[in-house]
């Protein structure tokens, strides 16, 4: 896919990821750390599936501002996306940023970040945005911010 492609994906997911809101009230990375890390433990405590329910619910506790989680399988499909729940079961296998999450969460350590531009739903530009990856299971979880 071309630049174009993801620079036009990013900002029709962008634009309805994320409520309208000031600038001010963005989640920061750690406010992204925070929110992972209570996404892995809710997988612990309720299972897999329910937990998938939960953080695809746009207004659930698993949203927070400009912050949602993310969970995708190691194939490329889509399991829960707080920010868009009409993408779940998408399958974004061969896509180079879905790959890099792939990457991160098979290293040793099961986590880490992929950085990249992404489509900012507030400015309407591309800016610098980083996702943070777990892995959790047979599946990761992330959650994004920009910087």
């Amino acid at each position: 896919m071309s630049t174009s492609h993801w620079v036009l994906m990013a900002t029709l997911i962008g634009s309805m990821a994320a409520p309208a809101m000031a600038a001010g009230e963005r989640g920061s990375e750690a406010d992204a750390q925070i929110l992972l890390g209570k996404a892995v433990a809710h997988i612990t405590k309720v299972g897999t599936e329910p937990a998938l329910k939960d953080f695809s619910d746009k207004v659930g506790a698993f949203v927070d501002r400009d912050l949602y989680v993310l969970c995708e399988d190691f194939n490329g499909k889509i399991l829960a996306h707080g920010g868009n729940p009409t993408l779940v079961g998408r399958d974004t296998k061969g896509s180079e940023l879905t790959s890099q999450f792939i990457q991160v969460a098979s290293s040793p350590s099961g986590e880490g970040a992929v950085n990249y531009d992404w489509a900012d739903p507030v400015t309407k530009k591309v800016a610098k945005k980083t996702t943070i990856i777990k892995k959790s299971g047979q599946i990761f979880c992330g959650v994004g911010f920009f910087k």
